[in-house]
């Protein structure tokens, strides 16, 4: 599992990168729309959420996984609870889990091709 990004949720995408991009000095490294924007801090990159890719109502660490499926089995067995199940996204699988203290976590998986 590698640990990707930070993911913030925002309701105004286009205010909230304005204002990490002017107030950090944060440099975007990717934008979809008005609903997700990636950006380069230096360290772990942040991730802006509005619309459709709000997944989470709290900041949450975003997991890369190879098998999405048997890491999601090995997290629920640990004890993480399944918030949003396994689904596809617009770019990537994902499903949300909290941890056994509820703290929001997000496991993605590349699209393998069929």
């Amino acid at each position: 599992m590698q640990l990707t990004m930070l993911i913030q949720p925002v309701d105004d995408l286009p205010t909230a990168a304005a204002f990490y991009r002017d107030a950090f000095g944060y440099t975007e490294k990717f934008r979809d729309g008005a609903r997700f924007c990636l950006f380069d801090t230096g360290a772990l990159p942040l991730a802006l959420a509005a619309g459709e890719e709000r997944l989470t109502e709290r900041t949450a660490l975003v997991y890369r996984v190879d098998d999405i499926e048997a890491a999601l089995a090995r997290l629920t067995a640990a004890g993480a609870r399944v918030l949003l199940p396994l689904e596809a996204g617009p770019h990537e699988w994902r499903a949300v889990l909290a941890d056994p203290a509820s703290n929001p976590l997000i496991l993605t998986a590349r699209f393998t091709p069929t």
